[in-house]
């Protein structure tokens, strides 16, 4: 199969096109399919490269921003005999109000910059939403990383499960700073303040520090969620945002990862921060819940309660060398079986399954030139 795969970050921002568009890729294109990425941009606007790419494609995979003349372009390609699948990662109707992508999703803003290089806000018409509820619609099927997700938004086109898989070399093997700190470790935007204020972990940092006051909190990305945690500076270690080739680096710090989780939009996360902790070797408690349920037995889950919390948190720190050895067993093995390469026909078998059942189009084993 020959696929064009359009992918929705900018450089400043880059995040989940790796993860939804690029990783996938490259494992694709290393079982001989063949594999042509495009910046929605250059799709959206039909350039030469982007019509030659699409041209030579069976199947054209476009990535979260269903909007405008993108939505055009995937009618010309459907019409001219292509594959249209949409790939997204969010429940994008539920967004919190501390994400940053708020105000384009719930309220159809947008900040541009005009003429005279000012910078004002637009009213998008017709609403963001709308707009991606009718790119699911035309497109032939949609894949998510979440089976909770599949099941929101099937109604719109059929969804099918495609998880996230991972690029393992990145994460294992990575040199370990040597220190005597515990050091409990997130990392991620903004947007989860919600994650951290609902989930009762807040509080249960306070009575974690109170009875083990050698141990420290890592936050990686964002300040202020650091600032949400009301312990004593030195029990605080904050990194700004790193890219995605640094961050397993950063992850090889922590003692003991997290993964709060909390209110309807953390439900359709996708399994990411649990496979990390697990391919670093690192033990782990996370919220209890729709997002992490498959994860269980590989860490801890806790109901979101603040003593929930505590109690998991002091029996990773008081047992930790029992912790990190169960980490190295049946954990970083789960972990290892997320990798894209072993994941590859995987992948293209769930694109050859829409083709068939959605198009009508059956593709052999044969794999491109």
């Amino acid at each position: 199969m020959n696929f064009a795969l359009v992918f929705a970050d900018k450089p400043q921002e880059w995040n989940t096109s790796q993860f939804r568009i690029v990783t996938p890729g490259k494992a694709l294109a290393k079982i001989k399919h063949g594999v042509s990425l495009i910046p929605i941009q250059l799709f959206q606007e039909g350039t030469k490269e982007s019509e030659e790419v699409c041209q030579n494609a069976d199947i054209i995979v476009v990535e979260r921003n269903l909007i405008g003349d993108v939505i055009t372009r995937m009618v010309y390609w459907l019409v001219r005999g292509k594959v249209i699948v949409a790939n997204y990662d969010d429940n994008y109707e539920e967004i919190e109000e501390t994400n940053v992508a708020h105000s384009y999703w719930h309220n159809g803003t947008a900040i541009v910059t005009n003429d005279k290089n000012e910078q004002q806000t637009m009213n998008i018409f017709p609403h963001p939403l709308k707009q991606f509820k009718l790119g699911l619609k035309v497109a032939y099927a949609q894949v998510t990383p979440s089976k909770e997700l599949c099941k929101y938004f099937e109604k719109y086109s059929p969804a099918y499960h495609l998880p996230n898989y991972f690029e393992t070399g990145n994460y294992i093997d990575q040199p370990k700073e040597p220190s005597n700190d515990i050091i409990i470790g997130w990392g991620g935007s903004v947007g989860h303040i919600p994650s951290f204020e609902l989930s009762g972990i807040l509080q249960a940092f306070k009575n974690v520090i109170e009875v083990r006051p050698n141990v420290k909190v890592m936050i990686i990305g964002d300040d202020r969620i650091l600032n949400k945690i009301e312990i004593p500076q030195f029990n605080k270690i904050f990194q700004p945002y790193v890219n995605f080739m640094e961050w397993p680096k950063i992850i090889h710090k922590f003692s003991i990862g997290v993964a709060p989780l909390a209110g309807i939009y953390d439900n359709f996360r996708s399994i990411i921060k649990p496979v990390e902790y697990c391919l670093t070797k690192k033990p782990w408690v996370a919220s209890d819940g729709p997002a992490y349920q498959e994860t269980g037995k590989y860490g801890t889950l806790v109901e979101n309660t603040s003593d929930a919390w505590t109690t998991a948190l002091l029996e990773k720190i008081d047992n930790l060398e029992n912790e990190n050895i169960k980490a190295e067993g049946e954990p970083y093995q789960w972990g290892l079986d997320q990798d894209v390469d072993r994941n590859a026909h995987n992948i293209a078998n769930v694109y050859k399954k829409i083709a068939k059942e959605q198009a009508g189009i059956e593709y052999s084993d044969v794999i491109a030139s």
